[in-house]
């Protein structure tokens, strides 16, 4: 069978095989194979799969899919990978919205093409609060005082698969207020078994949450979970503008055989 040429980028850690479909051809013949081109040790390994596709209304078309095979609206760490690939300003379609791409320096800058508070306040099992934010996708902010706490992991499993945000789920984000412009998080995302290094959507969320919940910050630096940073600007149209890494890491190819699928 012919082979299929990728490359592999991250984004603040946060890792994604990317394939330049504008044939439209992969999503059809091998999308049920995802989980298992993202799978550690037997496949490639990635948080996600991004697929580069012709658009009618944007200069490319971004399609992103977790690991578990399920297709996401947005992907804030995937865009400025998207971008990067791209290599020069452009705009990007997503299930979201347009996105708008630049560079500075080495690091990428994009347009969250959608973002809103959706629930201020909610109250969570094991007393604490949340705030549910729509970045692209949903979020769950939570902020706490302890990012190494060791039930972190375990409530995350409980509130991401909770019945008050069913039938889809929830991101979980824990953030920690290091100083008055900076927080540090940790993301849970639904349709990844393992904690992620970094999520831009979830990184916007927590920006977000923190102007309309603890102090109004147009710029905010967000740390993740190995200190990398990310820095999210909030202009007075409250679109939210992420600036930061994304890198390639190797290209390859691979041969979509049937025993990927067992």
């Amino acid at each position: 069978m012919e082979s299929i040429d990728f490359y592999k980028y991250h984004g603040s850690g946060n890792d994604f095989i990317l394939i330049e479909d504008y044939r439209g051809e992969f999503s059809s013949l091998h999308q049920g194979k995802i989980p298992f081109l993202c799978r550690p040790h037997y496949g490639i390994g990635a948080d996600g799969l991004i697929l580069l596709q012709k658009s009618e209304i944007a200069d490319i078309k971004m399609r992103i899919f977790n690991e578990d095979g399920s297709e996401a609206r947005m992907c804030g760490n995937g865009l400025r990978c998207a971008g990067k690939h791209f290599g020069e300003d452009c705009s990007i379609e997503t299930l979201a919205g347009i996105s708008v791409i630049g560079f500075h320096g080495d690091h990428v800058r994009a347009s969250l093409p959608f973002a809103e508070m959706i629930e201020p306040s909610i109250p969570l099992p094991m007393n604490l609060e949340g705030h549910l934010i729509d970045t692209g996708t949903e979020h769950l902010v939570i902020f706490v005082d302890d990012l190494t706490s060791p039930e972190l992991p375990q409530l995350a499993d409980l509130y991401r698969g909770h019945e008050m945000f069913a039938p889809y789920g929830v991101n979980v984000n824990y953030v920690k207020v290091e100083s008055a412009d900076t927080l540090s998080i940790r993301t849970f995302e639904k349709g990844v078994r393992q904690e992620t290094y970094s999520c831009g959507t979830g990184g916007a969320a927590a920006a977000l949450a923190y102007n309309q919940t603890i102090l109004q910050q147009p710029r905010v630096r967000i740390l993740s979970r190995h200190r990398e940073e990310t820095t999210f600007a909030i202009d007075h149209f409250q679109t939210i503008w992420m600036t930061g890494p994304a890198e390639l890491i190797f290209v390859g190819n691979f041969i979509p055989k049937k025993n990927l699928m067992h």
